[in-house]
């Protein structure tokens, strides 16, 4: 089947592939709720300063409205970033142990049912000295709307997530 008109989201192009057959394998996705995924790719498991790390991200959305959230936990194992806009990205510091501080791509947005989408090259972002050595999870995930609302992480939460590791490395001694 051809694909459906693009429409936007949060300042990127999505296309709506209806009727495709994506089967995406996600992580910690409740077994009874197989209309919905999300599958994420990094370019990459290991970076150091002036690489670049690019995710992109396949959605499956065929039952209802969902958030969507895309970010890593830090090495620390408690601080996470969340991306919170696409264009320009936007970050928002959160952590683990406080789930009050999740935030979603762009609040004025949810995934809609009926979106079936590819986004390679979603999110890019040059290592710097800033970013910590250490290791990290990348994650993606499709939520209830307003999961994180009463504080905790809630099963049932999660429809969909996928976590994948990935290394900040320092620099090769010259």
């Amino acid at each position: 089947m051809p694909p459906n008109p693009i429409a936007p989201y949060g300042g990127v192009v999505l296309q709506f592939l209806v009727g495709s057959s994506l089967n995406p394998t996600a992580i910690g996705a409740s077994p009874n709720l197989s209309p919905i995924g999300v599958t994420q790719t990094l370019n990459a498991n290991s970076y150091q300063e002036g690489d670049l790390m690019t995710v992109g991200v396949s959605v499956q959305n065929t039952q209802s409205p969902t958030d969507f959230f895309m970010g890593a936990l830090l090495p620390d194992g408690n601080t996470m970033y969340f991306v919170t806009e696409l264009l320009p990205l936007t970050m928002h510091q959160g952590f683990l142990d406080d789930p009050h501080t999740f935030r979603h791509v762009s609040d004025r947005e949810v995934i809609p049912d009926g979106v079936i989408a590819s986004l390679p090259g979603l999110v890019s972002h040059f290592i710097t000295k800033v970013d910590p050595i250490g290791n990290y999870q990348f994650f993606s995930a499709l939520t209830q709307p307003n999961a994180f609302g009463n504080g905790s992480i809630d099963d049932g939460d999660f429809l969909a997530l996928d976590i994948d590791p990935f290394t900040v490395q320092g620099l090769e001694s010259e």
